[in-house]
């Protein structure tokens, strides 16, 4: 009944101006794996300068716009709770800097604290390419992480191709290392709908530490699909399924402001 309230209110919302400052999204997920994990997820981000829903498709607005921000965000479930904060800002010169810590406490086993620097540039309009280090201390076990994202859109301002692709390796105290390659894309058939697929490969012997650093345990594949009710209101429908384990869901509801 919550979620139907909410699809209704965000339908019926009015149109507002083409630029937006703050975006909201809530989201709940279903998993009938073995831990039978489900959880609520937050997140507030405020942008540093205002972003143009008039720059590409509405779901890569911000990435076009090559608007700087400041986000929080957080999840509970009955296994993990999460707390992040992070900020990035991009100069005149298309350079990229960022930062971020998070707080994991994983139920029936000891807190762990996490920070994060990027850094990278605007390639050009539509390609992002950065580099990061990820440090994770307490809990089981401590470990370092060093990565390379690079993001691009191939499109008009109605509809386009964007993809990602992520490799990292991390090294763990114990001898616990782990690798990790990930690729996503989202297929803008109108500039109010997506649908997207993704690939999460994961090489470890160490389920838990992925998951503190990465947030999945093992090898993952995903469909999804997003509307734009309006410029600012949105749903999002994500299926997953891990490897060798069950299915989850997510449904994520976002409004811009």
């Amino acid at each position: 009944r919550i979620v139907n309230a909410l699809l209704f209110s965000l339908i019926a919302l009015p149109a507002l101006a083409d630029n937006y400052s703050t975006e909201l999204n809530i989201g709940r997920s279903e998993y009938n794996g073995q831990s039978d994990d489900n959880s609520w997820q937050l997140a507030l981000t405020r942008y540093l300068s205002p972003v143009s829903t008039d720059n590409g498709p509405y779901g890569v607005n911000a990435f076009l716009s090559h608007s700087g921000y400041f986000k929080l965000s957080g999840s509970q479930s009955d296994q993990l709770d999460r707390y992040n904060i992070s900020a990035r800002t991009i100069n005149s010169d298309e350079w990229l800097m960022g930062a971020g810590a998070s707080d994991d406490n994983p139920q029936g086993d000891s807190r762990s604290h996490s920070y994060y620097l990027e850094a990278g540039r605007y390639l050009d309009d539509a390609t992002l390419a950065t580099f990061y280090y990820h440090r994770l201390e307490g809990g089981p076990v401590n470990a370092d992480t060093f990565g390379a994202t690079l993001s691009r859109y191939l499109g008009s301002s109605e509809s386009g191709l964007w993809t990602q692709a992520d490799i990292s390796r991390i090294n763990g105290s114990q001898g616990l290392d782990a690798f990790v390659v990930a690729g996503h894309s989202q297929l803008f058939l109108a500039k109010n709908w997506s649908v997207g697929a993704g690939l999460t490969y994961v090489h470890s012997d160490n389920q838990q530490l992925v998951r503190l650093i990465k947030g999945v345990q093992k090898t993952r594949y995903e469909v999804s699909s997003r509307y734009w009710f309006a410029p600012q209101a949105s749903v999002g429908l994500t299926m997953s399924m891990e490897e060798g384990d069950g299915a989850a869901w997510l449904l994520d509801l976002g409004y811009r402001l």
